[in-house]
């Protein structure tokens, strides 16, 4: 159901420009400039906010791909970004029913570097591969009334409802300075690949890739974290010419715990806060267990 009262609408052209170079054969350069958007919406008629505004980012990126020194590719990249009115979920509840709601934060810098590549190490029999992404997010204008909460407590309060127009209350729910939820600064992985032909028409190959992943918030209030993540996967199989492919894999073979997500919510059996409020809860996507397999497959 919408809310008649609270009409929302919106029109918007994104824009892209990109700058290419190339210097070489084998190395060329590259500036963009490119605007992004993701619609508003409305949230449910209970909900806290009944609407929530378009998500506008703008993104400056500069970069270079070449096959130089050796590699097979080798692609690195620098941008900063603008994210205007970030779209994050919230938990409200209604009739002794929780439910979700769509809300903006604010005003997001981002800014990070990519680096990707293969590297032969042995001709075509082995060959290295691994990518990097450095994320540097931090929120620069936005408000959380938890935040004020926990700082002032009832004082932004009226009845039970929280008012951030009472003395203070709006200064106490910035979170500029934040790191947004769920976002880690540093990603990546290593991989070797190692393939040998065995006999006429068969190919024995086998793969290794340490995939890595740092901590991050739970949510805005950046209270809480993760930890981080280390996995190793693991391949070896052979394939013919005629399209038949047995392979035999472990993945997260070391047993990372870390969680995949985190989602926040309530925690109906816990005592109230001070503020009359139900605590907190955070709802945990475990990680999958070390899985081992084994496929067999045909293409024609």
């Amino acid at each position: 159901m919408l809310d008649a009262d609270h009409p929302a609408k919106g029109v918007n052209f994104a824009r892209r420009s990109t700058v290419n170079w190339k210097a070489a054969d084998d190395l060329s350069f590259y500036a963009q400039y490119s605007q992004g958007n993701s619609p508003g919406g409305f949230n449910p008629v209970r909900a806290p906010e009944s609407t929530y505004d378009e998500e506008k980012l703008i993104n400056y990126e500069i970069g270079l791909k070449t096959s130089k020194f050796g590699f097979d590719y080798l692609n690195v990249s620098a941008f900063w970004q603008d994210y205007k009115n970030q779209v994050l979920t919230n938990t409200y509840v209604a009739n002794n029913i929780v439910d979700s709601y769509s809300v903006n934060i604010g005003r997001t810098r981002i800014r990070g570097i990519e680096v990707e590549g293969g590297l032969p190490i042995i001709g075509r029999t082995l060959k290295l591969q691994f990518n990097y992404t450095f994320l540097d997010s931090e929120i620069r204008k936005g408000i959380e009334a938890e935040r004020a909460l926990e700082l002032m407590g009832s004082a932004c309060k009226t009845g039970s409802a929280v008012n951030l127009d009472l003395p203070g209350c709006r200064n106490a729910a910035s979170i500029a300075g934040n790191r947004p939820p769920l976002v880690s600064k540093h990603t990546g992985s290593v991989g070797l690949r190692f393939q040998h032909d065995v006999t006429d028409g068969w190919t024995f190959f086998s793969g290794l890739d340490v995939i890595y992943r740092s901590s991050y918030f739970d949510q805005v209030l950046n209270l809480a974290e993760s930890g981080n993540s280390t996995k190793l996967n693991l391949q070896v199989g052979v394939h013919d010419d005629d399209g038949l492919r047995i392979t035999l894999y472990g993945k997260n073979m070391l047993g990372d715990d870390s969680p995949a997500g985190i989602l926040r919510y309530l925690d109906f059996p816990a005592p109230r806060t001070p503020t009359g409020d139900y605590a907190r809860a955070f709802g945990i996507t475990p990680a999958r267990k070390a899985e081992y397999g084994l496929t067999i497959s045909k293409s024609f």
